[in-house]
């Protein structure tokens, strides 16, 4: 804590010194660039709002070429942004936002990318309501391709806090016999079933299967509502099997530490 405290004092002097001596001198060009990687997170952390880390980043990066240019590193920029939006309690999207780099700019759009096939698979099922450009099939393979080839976040928090992932658990009966396989593979891409904006992804899905438990009984007694209680059952065998892969996903997470 101390190490921080003192790397963050340093990255404030450096920057009064940056608008002190004019923005085209970098007064510490000399250090190891790790050194002043390290300034630049630990100038986030003594922040006292995210307007004034978002502000130090770009200070720092406007008089040092080399931060930059990481700034703009795919990887770099959304650590960058992971760092300030948990500092500050902000979506990742806000973040990205408000630091306006290339990278991040590409960065909202992949993530909306993302985010709109999701939307998609689920807006099929209501034609008259909403345009979709793809079909179902299409937008499931744009989701796969999105994570696995082209690098979208699946941990990526829109402006309220959202994943990715909450889209596709809050209708997951839209995606039929894929709904399984794109589970399994947000959760080898990073998602942790004990996390969530509001409540936990694990947590989430015990509530739907009780209040699924509890609503399909008074519908099976009913004559013309065979058709709404086999897609209620068929979502409840979903969310009984997705249980089960945060289960044993939870399990191998705490056997690791």
């Amino acid at each position: 804590m101390k190490m921080c405290k003192v790397t963050g004092f340093i990255a404030m002097l450096f920057i009064g010194m940056g608008t002190a001596i004019g923005m085209d001198k970098n007064p510490y060009g000399h250090l190891l660039i790790e050194l002043r990687e390290k300034i630049m997170f630990d100038a986030i952390n003594v922040s006292d709002s995210i307007d004034m880390a978002v502000e130090k980043v770009k200070s720092l990066a406007s008089t040092d070429g080399a931060l930059a240019k990481k700034i703009n590193d795919p990887e770099y920029c959304l650590k960058l942004i992971k760092t300030i939006s948990n500092r500050f309690d902000k979506g990742d999207e806000t973040v990205a936002r408000m630091l306006g780099t290339l990278e991040a700019k590409r960065r909202i759009k992949l993530q909306d990318d993302l985010d709109t096939a999701i939307s998609d698979v689920i807006h099929a099922l209501y034609p008259k309501e909403f345009f979709v450009r793809f079909s179902p099939e299409v937008n499931i393979a744009r989701i796969k391709d999105l994570i696995v080839n082209k690098g979208a976040d699946v941990n990526f928090s829109d402006s309220v806090g959202r994943i990715p992932f909450y889209l596709l658990l809050k209708d997951i009966r839209a995606f039929k016999d894929n709904a399984i396989e794109l589970v399994k593979l947000f959760l080898q891409y990073g998602v942790d079933p004990e996390t969530g904006k509001y409540k936990s992804h694990i947590q989430f899905v015990w509530e739907s299967i009780d209040s699924l438990q509890q609503e399909i009984p008074p519908f099976k007694q009913r004559k013309g509502y065979e058709e709404y209680c086999a897609n209620l059952e068929k979502k409840l065998e979903l969310y009984n099997t997705v249980l089960k892969m945060f289960e044993e996903a939870i399990a191998k997470k705490h056997a690791r530490k």
